[in-house]
């Protein structure tokens, strides 16, 4: 019997912009196993318009991005999770409301990266195509790329190198509307390629090729599901350069299947951080093999085998 897991202490919309909201929870305040957190994104009707998992040791904070959400009202709600990754239970979840906030022509709504390409959006005129002007620097050279351009409202700068942090300068001509930067990383190159060469009952050896290019990236993370209760957890920083690299995850529970994630993670101890994409595993753990014993039975003058897991 599965028990439902402790809901987290609290939830709160701690800051909102007109394109995001950060959200952060505390930790069940009440005894209970649990192993990661579910966070759902609601509309004022309760539909849910984004859904994401963090483990039980991940930072509990998330970026949420508002372009899907409905103006007005919405409802953030996260429970803990337990059980394995094929099979998942959750705690009542606990809730917070918030309230969208309105934006302006020429507002920077969203930015996405590649190992080598960075995409800004933003919201344009409803009345007249605007006319935007683009700057690409990095914190060594300005002006990098430079674009003016009217009526879309996106702009792709590409030819870039991964784990590199860019700051686009944006302009709205011939508006009151101040000048904006906006900082965001390259994504790093992924692991080529992780395997699990040795499986045993408690743990499970994790064997991968890193990228290519290892100035990319300046660590690893690597999580799984459900999480460790003992020893040490990730995100952990492992060598970069030797061909395979390799890791052990253990405390785990027999016959149970775990979701392994592996990423490269690009200004770790910054404050924009990028991860590449991920690379993952299904693997399930072995069965303790049942011990075996010989004890001699004197009323039937022979050896029994005596078998206990």
């Amino acid at each position: 019997m599965t028990l439902v897991p402790p809901p987290p202490a609290s939830v709160a919309v701690v800051e909102i912009t007109s394109v995001e909201a950060v959200v952060s929870w505390e930790p069940p305040s009440t005894p209970g196993d649990y192993q990661g957190y579910l966070v759902q994104i609601k509309s004022d009707t309760l539909e849910i318009i984004e859904t994401f998992r963090r483990g039980r040791y991940e930072e509990r904070r998330i970026t949420v991005n508002l372009a899907a959400v409905p103006a007005g009202q919405f409802k953030v709600c996260v429970s803990t999770t337990t059980g394995t990754a094929v099979e998942i239970y959750s705690s009542v979840p606990v809730e917070a409301n918030a309230t969208t906030v309105p934006g302006f022509v020429g507002e920077i709504v969203n930015a996405v990266s590649t190992p080598t390409t960075v995409t800004i959006y933003w919201t344009d005129s409803t009345v007249t195509p605007g006319t935007y002007q683009f700057t690409l620097n990095t914190d060594t050279a300005n002006g990098l790329q430079a674009a003016t351009i009217s009526g879309p409202t996106e702009r792709t700068f590409s030819g870039l190198s991964p784990g590199v942090l860019y700051t686009v300068v944006f302009s709205v001509i011939g508006s009151d509307t101040p000048d904006q930067s906006y900082k965001i990383r390259t994504a790093p190159l992924s692991p080529v390629f992780i395997s699990a060469p040795v499986v045993l009952a408690e743990s499970i050896n994790i064997e991968w090729t890193p990228p290519p290019d290892s100035s990319s990236f300046d660590s690893y993370v690597i999580d799984w599901f459900p999480s460790s209760h003992v020893g040490p957890r990730p995100p952990t920083t492992v060598n970069s350069v030797p061909i395979t690299s390799t890791y052990s995850l253990t405390n785990l529970k027999p016959d149970t299947h775990y979701e392994i994630a592996l990423q490269t993670v690009a200004g770790a101890d910054s404050d924009y951080p990028s991860r590449s994409e991920k690379v993952t595993l299904l693997q399930k753990t072995g069965t303790h093999a049942p011990i075996q014993y010989f004890r001699f039975s004197a009323e039937f003058r022979t050896f029994q085998i005596v078998s206990f897991n």
